[in-house]
């Protein structure tokens, strides 16, 4: 059992009492469990005072009382960011007492009250700390298989110089201006450079320097965006109707029993083509236009690794081609059509702006089928073009820059599809997905939906490039 080293007032004069009465010091020691220096101090301090009670000690005397001190405690907690000197004055004032800072500092470290650096944040209004608490509270326990597909960006500016007060420096008396104990520090600013980058579960981006100039929408789509998150494409087939032709007329009859040409489209999030396909009759399924073009080629031969399709369920699902479900069972897997349907959308309304704007596609189109398709490649063409000078559609603003801001909104909810380049099989790719734990309203699984072939080299078979499109004759 280990030894006591204080004893309580009424412990030491019993111990006194037993001494006098002629007790030894080795008894009192066992009987009061303290080791022979305690019963030695004891015993010498009535031997020469003739008390027990210990005497003040011979500092200075203690200007403040415990009250005192507690109110220099409450000032410094509720004067969070005042300095010892400003905490001295107040108590000056308040209460007469001439004291030092040390003397401040003195109480408050018995307080177990120090500085420190404080946390930094924005200053928040009521309103966004009310929405901050509804944020935290609806992800406070966001399961880790959603984690895993989020991507988390953010830029941050570092500045060539700075010095921000808080570096010390260690030196000898008189060396205060010496040039080694001296930090250069431009006060009126100095060159800086803006850094972009992003980090989630399995990984992170490669931090991306944003030169000559700020950051506008653009640059984010065209520098950012486009080269280092994951980019998707949406692919859709849609007929134009053309007049009966006079050579194998039936072939040209689709499901609905219109003669048209089934053309093949793959858009980006600004509703440009970057792929298209115009050289099949009416009647071609569209899995079998995917599975005969070039841009099947391309992502079967690997030579676009890290790009992805997303289709509806009358494709194939391939590691590199993202369709839906067509029986749910479960909730997630009714919550991954939800927000495959919602990114998926984004075909129907480019389709639906390509003939908005060229008229001729709408009815059936008077040419021989040869003709109607360099009709619809010219269009295609041309609807790029309109696109890349903000050209609106029938006086309609179609400008992009809504879309622009959409991205931006929506990067940071990008999946980390590293993991996904490695699973072989669409069908494991489409569960993968599927297991994430989508709700209502959740963010869209392909939250940027950007240029997919982009990388297309001439190796595609009969393939003519036109521009920022890639077409088929």
């Amino acid at each position: 059992m280990a030894l006591k080293r204080h004893l309580p007032l009424g412990d030491i004069e019993q111990m006194v009492g037993m001494l006098l009465a002629g007790q030894t010091q080795r008894h009192v020691e066992r009987q009061f469990n303290v080791s022979h220096f305690v019963v030695g101090r004891v015993w010498q301090r009535y031997l020469d005072i003739g008390s027990v009670v210990e005497l003040a000690g011979r500092g200075r005397p203690r200007k403040t009382t415990d009250r005192d001190d507690r109110y220099i405690v409450n000032m410094a907690k509720r004067w969070r960011f005042e300095s010892a000197k400003t905490l001295n004055a107040n108590f000056r004032v308040a209460s007469g007492i001439r004291i030092s800072e040390q003397t401040v500092r003195n109480r408050l470290h018995a307080a177990n009250i120090r500085t420190r650096r404080p946390a930094v944040r924005p200053p928040l209004k009521p309103g966004q700390r009310r929405l901050r608490w509804a944020f935290s509270q609806d992800h406070h326990n966001i399961p880790l298989v959603r984690l895993r597909s989020v991507l988390f960006t953010d830029e941050s500016k570092f500045r060539v110089a700075f010095h921000d007060g808080r570096r010390r420096v260690w030196r000898q008396k008189n060396e205060r201006f010496k040039d080694c104990c001296i930090q250069e520090h431009d006060r009126f600013g100095c060159p800086s450079e803006l850094v972009w980058g992003g980090v989630s579960y399995d990984g992170s981006t490669d931090l991306y320097v944003i030169q000559n100039g700020s950051l506008t929408g653009v640059r984010y789509r065209d520098e950012i965006l486009d080269a280092c998150v994951r980019p998707y494409g949406v692919i859709d087939g849609t007929h134009i109707g053309i007049n009966a032709p006079y050579e194998h007329e039936e072939v040209f009859v689709n499901r609905k029993g219109v003669h048209s040409i089934i053309v093949q489209e793959v858009f980006d999030p600004l509703h440009r083509i970057i792929d298209v396909v115009v050289r099949w009759p009416g009647s071609v399924h569209d899995s079998r236009v995917l599975r005969e073009s070039g841009l099947f080629d391309l992502f079967e031969g690997g030579h676009a690794n890290g790009y992805y399709l997303l289709g509806d369920s009358g494709y194939p699902a391939k590691r590199w081609l993202l369709t839906p479900y067509l029986a749910p069972q479960n909730a997630t897997v009714e919550g991954y059509n939800r927000s495959h349907k919602i990114t998926r959308a984004l075909v129907e309304r480019s389709i639906g702006q390509l003939k908005k704007r060229f008229g001729v596609l709408h009815g059936e189109i008077n040419l021989e089928p040869h003709k109607v398709c360099k009709v619809i490649v010219a269009c295609c063409v041309l609807h790029n073009i309109c696109k890349e000078r903000a050209i609106p559609i029938n006086g309609d603003d179609d400008s992009d820059d809504g879309m622009i801001m959409q991205m931006i909104n929506w990067h940071s909810e990008c999946g980390n599809l590293q993991m996904w380049r490695e699973i072989n099989s669409g069908i494991m790719l489409q569960q993968h997905i599927s297991g994430h734990d989508f709700h209502a309203g959740a963010a869209v699984t392909a939250a940027v939906v950007v240029s997919v072939v982009a990388a297309t080299t001439s190796r595609t078979v009969d393939n003519v490039t036109c521009g920022n499109i890639l077409y088929q004759l």
